[in-house]
């Protein structure tokens, strides 16, 4: 469907248009991808074989206005995403954008190495700090327009500022990172049971004839029943046709 520099991409985001369903932007290592029919069929958007989207954000208050993170820059569509415009670089063009959102009033935040807010659809940038990892570590934001409030999600933990990304708090159980829990001290797995199946054995036609009689259990495929001896069977190839021995 869209190339990759690898055999399985490092990084694949899906993003729907909330005001046209049948718009989907793909972002992949190799640039975005747009499609008009549900997903019927792509064509590249913005972007070459080096570029990889971070992040990708609609303005659900502006039908057809999207953002997008390419690398070290953010782009912006008010099209829906057929055609797009370069916008100045949140912070230095080797700083990858990993985070995008979009606010009740149209400001938008960009996560790159630290918190950026543009209330000019990115013509400037303004810089929150980075004294929280919600500011220099994000690696996904949400704005919340029920409540006003800005989410983002670190390796550290989940936080959310009520302010306008200035400060944010963390949230969630104290001190528990968004990692998949541990198991409590001294617990052990549960051991699941696995049933094996039967082996197979032949005794070639005309062989010498079995010293010790196993128990027939399945005949496959109407092969002639013969009395097996266990320890002088040799294994059945997928090839042959052979009788289960228990």
């Amino acid at each position: 469907m869209w190339p990759t520099r690898h055999t399985r991409p490092l990084r694949l985001l899906v993003a729907v248009d909330p005001t046209r369903p049948s718009t989907i932007l793909a972002g992949t290592e190799t640039g975005l991808f747009h499609s008009d029919d549900r997903g019927a069929t792509w064509e590249l958007a913005v972007g070459d074989w080096f570029s990889s989207v971070g992040a990708i954000a609609f303005d659900r208050l502006h039908p057809g206005r999207v953002y997008v993170g390419i690398n070290g820059a953010v782009w912006h569509s008010l099209d829906h995403g057929r055609t797009w415009l370069l916008t100045p670089s949140p912070n230095d063009e080797d700083v990858p954008v990993t985070a995008l959102a979009v606010d009740a009033t149209g400001r938008v935040y960009a996560g790159a190495g630290e918190l950026f807010r543009s209330a000019d659809r990115g013509r400037r940038w303004v810089s929150l700090g980075f004294a929280s990892p919600a500011q220099f570590d994000a690696a996904s934001l949400a704005f919340d327009p029920a409540s006003s409030a800005l989410y983002s999600a670190t390796p550290e933990g989940l936080y959310r500022s009520r302010d306008g990304g200035s400060s944010f708090r963390r949230i969630g159980p104290a001190g528990a990172p968004l990692l998949p829990p541990s198991r409590p001290p001294g617990s052990v797995r549960p051991r699941r049971e696995v049933q094996k199946p039967p082996r197979r054995f032949y005794r070639p036609a005309g062989g010498p004839p079995a010293p010790e009689r196993g128990r027939l259990r399945l005949p496959v495929r109407g092969v002639e029943l013969v009395a097996f001896a266990r320890g002088t069977m040799m294994p059945c190839p997928p090839s042959r046709s052979c009788c289960a021995v228990t």
